[in-house]
């Protein structure tokens, strides 16, 4: 056990050990974010295409916030009654709850909104 080859053999493999319980560790705690980035599921691609599909044609979003289980989203539209009709037809899908409009700015041309 003495002899310098097997004592660099032995360092090497102490600090290999070392590294994999480090990458273990680390795989443990990715398991764990990953699980619980799978279980909020809050966003998936059947809800954004349900919240495609009560878009009026009139309307456009420029941006969409989701923190927690809230959508923040904003955006433009031609005319006062698209952001009433996008506010309705949001309302009608089933994982929406509370839906309203927090603010409409008329800039002129367009109608700034946000819902």
């Amino acid at each position: 056990l003495e002899d310098k080859e097997i004592q660099t053999e032995l360092r090497e493999a102490e600090l290999l050990n070392n590294q994999i319980q480090v990458l273990n560790q680390y795989d443990t705690e990715l398991s764990h974010v990953a699980k619980s980035v799978k279980e909020r599921d809050n966003v998936s691609d059947t809800l954004l295409n349900e919240i495609s599909s009560t878009v009026p044609s009139e309307v456009s979003f420029k941006n969409m916030d989701v923190i927690n289980n809230t959508i923040n989203i904003q955006g433009v539209a031609t005319n006062r009654t698209s952001v009433a009709e996008l506010k309705h037809n949001l309302s009608g899908l089933t994982k929406m709850q509370d839906v309203y409009v927090n603010s409409i700015k008329d800039s002129g041309a367009v109608f700034l909104y946000l819902l």
